[in-house]
């Protein structure tokens, strides 16, 4: 049976995943990466987890975090694509904790709109390790946001823009492949998403400038103590 421990997640950018024990984490210096890489996502949870991992080619990967090796902060660590199998021009997008399936998702797209269905779409009877077809390929995907009871997400648009609405207004689907509903909107000109988060995670301060309580919305423009290190990068 697979033994039952605390780990520590970290998904680097460009593939690399570390599974670190409490003790090695507390012990360890810092992080190493390749060159020009660095730390896209972290979570902790239990080493018999499953975690999901969506490709850019529409695919979703299913791997159990125990057969990854335990590992320290200064290695680089597993990389992934190789250890699940993915084909050569295929990249890890996003990488999550399957939680036993109970968790919703939303699958935020560049165009602005928003798919919302729950993670047991993607829970199989049979050990299949690969699933085709796990997200729309109408827009490209811009993130993937995992929550369990009703939140606030944000989304941001190339256009120095912010729209923070309650996950309850984005309907429900049951087919992973749903293209979702249009959640923001860009008005004139060619406008893009460029990154969501759920708002706790963002720096946004003034959320009743940036909230909408229906969609589509615009969003606001964001306002400087508002932006916090990352969107300043993503808007210079």
């Amino acid at each position: 049976s697979v033994p039952s421990y605390h780990v520590n997640v970290f998904v680097s950018k460009e593939g690399y995943i570390k599974k670190i024990t409490d003790l090695s984490l507390r012990m360890s210096g810092e992080h190493k990466y390749k060159e020009g890489d660095s730390l896209q996502t972290q979570f902790d949870c239990d080493n018999t987890e499953e975690i999901l991992i969506f490709s850019d080619k529409q695919n979703l990967y299913k791997a159990k975090l125990a057969d990854f090796n335990d590992t320290k902060a200064s290695t680089l660590g597993t990389y992934i694509p190789a250890q699940v199998g993915m084909d050569e021009d295929e990249h890890v997008f996003a990488v999550l904790p399957a939680k036993k399936y109970r968790e919703n998702l939303i699958l935020i797209f560049e165009n602005g709109k928003a798919a919302r269905f729950k993670m047991d779409v993607y829970e199989t009877k049979t050990n299949r390790k690969r699933l085709i077809n796990a997200y729309s390929d109408k827009s490209p995907l811009v993130k993937v946001l995992a929550f369990t009871d009703e939140t606030d997400i944000t989304l941001f648009s190339d256009h120095g823009r912010a729209l923070v609405v309650h996950t309850s207004v984005i309907p429900a689907k049951t087919s992973r492949s749903t293209q979702g509903v249009f959640c923001m909107k860009f008005g004139r000109g060619k406008h893009m998403v460029t990154d969501a988060a759920l708002l706790k995670d963002t720096e946004i301060k003034n959320v009743s400038r940036y909230r909408s309580r229906t969609i589509p919305a615009m969003g606001a423009l964001i306002k400087e103590e508002d932006r916090g290190e990352e969107q300043m990068s993503l808007l210079d």
